[in-house]
């Protein structure tokens, strides 16, 4: 069996950090859903807000008073807890490798003229794209974030660039991923 040579486009090598992992799930966040909450969460608050005014200069029920009390108390953790949600899931994953490596490995990102192999350097194998599967490509200030249509995520990190620079990333991108969003 014969095995065939791939042309290595564009290549990223990195160490996955804290910071790294809250970028990538910030920028993996829908911008629409953010504002919908802190929105809806605001109105919710300000409406308890005004009901145990009310409440507090009538004094008519202590009961319907806590439960106001309550009520607000509650939507703003709601609110605090979604918006630090992507700090949790950063933490959470920083934990998870290092239950897995002794030392976090470096990651290696490796853009073919077929497909994208995303591994890390202990691994020969990793996991392997294809272009059509991206569905969303978001540009932040030290990276790229990548998300498939099955919702997994992976960077490239600016930095790590090699072969290629952030222009010509940028150019390859757009030719190989005409379908996917960029942000």
């Amino acid at each position: 069996m014969e095995v065939k040579e791939e042309t290595i486009l564009a290549r990223s090598v990195f160490s996955v950090t804290y910071e790294e992992l809250l970028d990538l799930f910030r920028a993996a966040r829908r911008r629409w859903r953010v504002v919908l909450y802190c929105v809806l969460y605001g109105l919710l608050i300000l409406g308890f807000a005004v009901f145990i005014i009310v409440k507090l200069q009538s004094l008519d029920s202590v009961f319907s008073l806590s439960i106001e009390i309550v009520g607000m108390l509650l939507s703003i953790f709601l609110l605090v807890w979604f918006l630090l949600a992507p700090r949790r899931a950063a933490k959470r994953r920083m934990r998870q490798l290092s239950e897995a490596y002794s030392v976090i490995p470096k990651s290696i990102v490796e853009l073919t003229n077929n497909d994208i192999a995303v591994k890390d350097e202990t691994d020969e194998h990793g996991m392997r794209f294809s272009y059509a599967s991206i569905k969303k490509c978001i540009e932040t200030r030290d990276r790229f974030v990548f998300l498939t249509r099955e919702g997994q995520l992976f960077t490239v990190d600016k930095q790590g660039l090699e072969i290629t620079d952030v222009p010509g990333f940028r150019n390859l991108i757009r030719e190989k991923c005409p379908n996917a969003n960029r942000k």
